[in-house]
């Protein structure tokens, strides 16, 4: 098909951003939230708002390193570090984890490990805010999840509390609720980039 010149292109870019863990994406995310010129950046920065759902707990550490740092090497202004702080929104939607005393199934003596302690809640944290976040997306959101290591993490404390069973060793049967929760992410995420319109969509959790 030739490309005729009456053609109008949305300006409205949809993407996802995935790669393996250590790799720097959380990080590379940060300069999105700059608007205006970044020296020795041949483009201006965007000044998107950055939503993110964070299952690690380091994303607001990194973003305040990365900009403290582009403004300490004159990259940016004071002003513009300001504002982009003000642009990036952190959810951090972490478990309270400790050592606790359980008796593993089939055992009848207490064992201590590292686990949840009380309720498992870092993955109904993260699907509320989403749905609070929706009617607000528009062409300047980005939506970061970090990461997807830990949110399905989430996902499988979240489904073992709903089964009784939260801390205790996974069977092969525990695998199925967890996979669908991250599938159902997966795919509202994948709704908010092929419809036309992100609001419209409420397939999302």
């Amino acid at each position: 098909m030739k490309l005729t010149p009456n053609k109008t292109i949305k300006p409205f870019i949809k993407a996802f951003f995935l790669g393996l863990s250590g790799e720097g994406k959380s990080g590379s995310t940060v300069p999105l939230s700059i608007a205006g010129p970044i020296k020795g950046c041949p483009v201006s920065g965007g000044g998107f708002e950055l939503l993110v759902l964070d299952f690690d707990g380091k994303y607001a550490e990194i973003a305040y390193a990365i900009l403290d740092d582009l403004k300490a090497k004159a990259k940016i202004s004071s002003a513009q570090r300001d504002e982009a702080l003000s642009r990036i929104d952190v959810v951090e939607c972490r478990e309270n984890t400790g050592i606790i005393r359980i008796t593993p199934r089939g055992s009848r003596t207490p064992q201590e490990k590292i686990g949840v302690k009380g309720s498992a809640t870092a993955w109904k944290t993260g699907a509320k805010q989403l749905e609070k976040w929706l009617p607000a997306f528009g062409a300047k959101t980005v939506l970061i999840v970090d990461s997807l290591t830990h949110a399905a993490k989430a996902a499988v404390n979240y489904s073992m509390e709903m089964n009784g069973r939260l801390n205790q060793e996974l069977s092969w049967t525990d695998y199925s609720e967890p996979q669908q929760r991250i599938s159902s992410l997966m795919t509202g995420m994948a709704c908010l980039l092929y419809t036309s319109d992100a609001a419209d969509d409420s397939s999302v959790v």
